[in-house]
């Protein structure tokens, strides 16, 4: 869509990254996955009897899902990054906050 509104055909041989600093505009997949990691710290320092936290950190059938369903869980990518117990690690701030550079960076490299 950036090289439609700058009127620039793939044959030029520019890259994505130098487009991306004439136009500003943000990466698309790398903001939701910073919201991502936000929204889970937000999840782990939330009461546990709120409907979202339950929500969010239910574990499901322990079954195979069905066909058509998809393999991994909204958690299952937080969790690679973070380890099984994120929901502890969330609580400092801090430390979450230096991981979350490193997961939207995982996520925007690993679709490419």
């Amino acid at each position: 869509m950036e090289r439609s509104l700058l009127n620039i055909k793939r044959i030029h041989r520019i890259r994505n990254t130098e487009i991306r600093k004439t136009t500003k505009i943000i990466d698309a997949l790398e903001h939701s996955q910073k919201l991502k990691w936000k929204w889970a710290g937000h999840i782990a320092r939330m009461d546990k009897e709120k409907w979202t936290n339950r929500v969010t950190t239910w574990q499901g059938p322990t079954n195979k899902r069905k066909r058509g369903r998809p393999k991994e869980r909204w958690v299952d990518e937080i969790i690679r990054k973070a380890g099984e117990y994120w929901l502890t690690k969330a609580k400092d701030r801090q430390s979450w906050g230096k991981m979350e550079e490193a997961f939207t960076r995982i996520g925007v490299h690993s679709e490419t």
